[in-house]
């Protein structure tokens, strides 16, 4: 969906832009839209770029100074403000895969429609 490709383009992360749209499944109008992207009052303090990879971030003390304890996914935030605007059934839409948890997320309510 194009407006999901747009939508992406408000994250700040240079690496990972990813976007997720909220359809209402019976008329196909946009619920929520949202992008990956810091905890609110975070953003100053991420450094975006990184050349070692989470696994390896863990395992240090740089941890703290990445993206990844703050980053909000895409699929994440537009699923808390659809379901706190719209009560039934719905489509979602998003750029790239759904991690694990974002998929879990996704299929434990039951309210999105199999397209």
């Amino acid at each position: 969906m194009k407006e999901t490709d747009v939508v992406a383009l408000n994250s700040p992360d240079p690496h990972d832009k990813d976007g997720c749209t909220v359809l209402d499944a019976s008329t196909g109008k946009v619920v929520a839209y949202a992008w990956n992207q810091s905890t609110p009052g975070m953003e100053q303090s991420i450094r975006w770029s990184t050349d070692t990879t989470p696994m390896e971030l863990i395992m240090s003390e740089e941890w703290g100074k990445t993206k990844y304890p703050f980053m909000l996914h895409a699929e994440q935030s537009a699923l808390i403000e659809a379901r706190r605007i719209h009560k039934g059934r719905k489509i979602l839409y998003t750029t790239l895969h759904p991690c694990n948890r974002c998929a879990k997320h996704i299929v434990a309510k039951g309210d999105m429609a199999k397209v």
